[in-house]
């Protein structure tokens, strides 16, 4: 069995204790180290990477797993397993540093390969020349050295059975694991910090239509673009931790500031599922004043226009202001029993192409913005059971702009605020099954009016009292909405015939007398949407 034990350190050659061993340390030519390693090139090259490679080179030979006791085994060049590698380690617990953190090192570092391969993957596991089934990895850390490595872990060509579990990737300024082709990889309680940039992501699956790929109870954080995929399908995500929150002690580190969609599932990935993640983005203040952009130009956590993607009993949250949370504009979109905790007003926090919102409690900090108040996007679909409030109170007064729930939807069961803050509860382009809002209320007026539907919280009704009060018109209703009005007292008061916007029975003005009631509902017609009468 080859194995890194007391073998590692005396057949193979690795050393693991966290310096610089060249092989010119042992070897005085070149030719002489390739007596023992006949795959090195250099006498600059590691002893750690020498020991390393040969028991990966020796496992394969002989049916064999490779074992990384404790240490750390700095590599300088790139290790490469061209088959579906068994690796195991001793933990790979803790941060590589913690300077800035106000905590505590961990005293148990675990197995550790310490990368200077400067250009190039540290550990690459590629079946070759054919898929190679199987590979598992756990419990050792791969950690960049800061300014002399470029890209952790590489698979490709691997998994059907793969396991990933306990490795623990941090500070590479390229991507931590760059995803090729690879399938049924179950991939448990990984770390991922400190990677990636702007434009390169963490974690990276690019046009490979990789597939069947679980994440469960993995941590990414302190990156500003976390993963990357596209023409992936079937991956999920269960309880994993996402976080680029607002960075601590007032660093500028720009890791936490992201111009585009940290979590970002391209244009062509689906059947992707989120189940029971934390997400946690740079709030929007923040990020407006670092890009130096609007607060409504400030980028989502999540993009995506794949289709049928899923979350369910995810948490959206802000430590710190309020944030945004997803821009998926793809179909066959499902948010169930979602918690989105302070949201930003500046726009729809949540916007989906089409599919089904349901369950979910929506916390609007309402309070950042002024001058807008959004809410959700569902431009085809069902909204359906949802809960809408608000943080806090300020003194704003109506916001001129937003709207709490539009797009194209049907909308029933959702429980909005009943708010002097809101500019339109829901938009025109809405439907509703006669009505949306919770227990329905009536509205007295005592002098003629028109009616903005969008303007007043959805359950809304309205009650007449006085001589020769009318409504002139009604517009602004969903689809499907049904408005009762009463007269309650008064005379010579009701509802104004308007050709083409509100339809009385007999085209002639309703005006009943005292204690009468009649229902008007908005259906389509040939020249649009028109309130119709239904009932004396």
């Amino acid at each position: 069995m080859a194995k890194f034990s007391k073998p590692l350190h005396k057949d193979f050659g690795a050393v693991g204790d966290g310096s610089d061993h060249p092989l010119s340390e042992k070897f005085s030519t070149l030719s002489a180290a390739q007596m023992v390693y006949p795959f090195v090139t250099a006498l600059t090259q590691t002893q750690d990477y020498a020991g390393i490679q040969s028991a990966i080179n020796a496992a394969k030979l002989l049916n064999a797993g490779v074992v990384i006791p404790s240490g750390k085994y700095i590599v300088n060049s790139g290790l490469l397993a061209d088959y579906a590698l068994s690796m195991h380690g001793e933990g790979s617990g803790g941060l590589r540093d913690i300077a800035s953190s106000g905590h505590s090192p961990s005293p148990v570092r675990g197995s550790v390969i310490m990368s200077k391969v400067s250009s190039g993957r540290t550990l690459s596991i590629v079946g070759t020349p054919s898929y190679s089934f199987g590979m598992t990895l756990r419990d050792f850390a791969i950690w960049g050295v800061e300014g002399q490595c470029d890209v952790g872990l590489y698979t490709h060509n691997v998994g059907w059975t793969g396991i990933i579990s306990g490795v623990n990737i941090q500070r590479f300024p390229n991507q931590a694991w760059e995803i090729g082709y690879i399938q049924d990889v179950y991939v448990n309680n990984c770390t991922f910090l400190y990677s990636g940039s702007k434009d390169k992501p963490a974690v990276h699956c690019p046009n490979l239509d990789s597939n069947y790929i679980y994440f469960n109870g993995c941590h990414f954080e302190c990156s500003p673009y976390l993963i990357g995929f596209d023409d992936v399908w079937f991956v999920s995500f269960t309880q994993c931790h996402f976080e680029i929150a607002r960075p601590i002690n007032g660093s500028s580190d720009d890791r936490y500031v992201y111009q585009t969609a940290p979590i970002n599932l391209g244009a062509t990935t689906r059947q992707v599922q989120f189940s029971n993640n934390t997400f946690i983005p740079t709030d929007v203040g923040f990020l407006s004043s670092k890009l130096g952009v609007a607060r409504d130009q400030v980028p989502y956590f999540i993009a995506g226009n794949g289709n049928s993607i899923s979350f369910n009993g995810d948490i959206f949250m802000a430590p710190e202001g309020s944030v945004n949370a997803a821009y998926l504009s793809g179909s066959g979109i499902s948010v169930q029993g979602v918690k989105f905790i302070r949201m930003s007003p500046s726009k729809e926090f949540l916007h989906i192409g089409g599919g089904q919102v349901s369950n979910c409690t929506f916390g609007i900090d309402a309070a950042e913005d002024t001058t807008k108040l959004y809410g959700v996007y569902v431009g085809s679909g069902s909204v359906i059971g949802n809960e809408f409030g608000f943080y806090g109170a300020d003194s704003g007064g109506k916001r001129p702009e937003g709207g709490l729930l539009f797009g194209g939807a049907f909308a029933s069961g959702n429980h909005y605020p009943d708010d002097d803050r809101v500019f339109i509860y829901l938009d025109t382009t809405m439907k509703v099954d006669g009505i949306d809002g919770g227990d329905e209320r009536y509205v007295t007026i005592t002098s003629s009016s028109t009616i903005d539907l969008t303007k007043v919280h959805p359950s809304t009704h309205y009650e007449i009292n006085g001589n020769s009060v009318a409504i002139t018109n009604i517009y602004g209703a969903p689809l499907g909405r049904g408005l009762i009005v009463r007269v309650s007292g008064g005379t010579s008061s009701g509802v104004k015939y308007v050709a083409g916007e509100v339809e009385t029975q007999g085209a002639t003005d309703w005006s009943p007398g005292t204690s009468h009631a009649t229902l008007f509902k908005c259906i389509k017609s040939t020249a649009g949407k028109v309130m119709y009468q239904v009932s004396q």
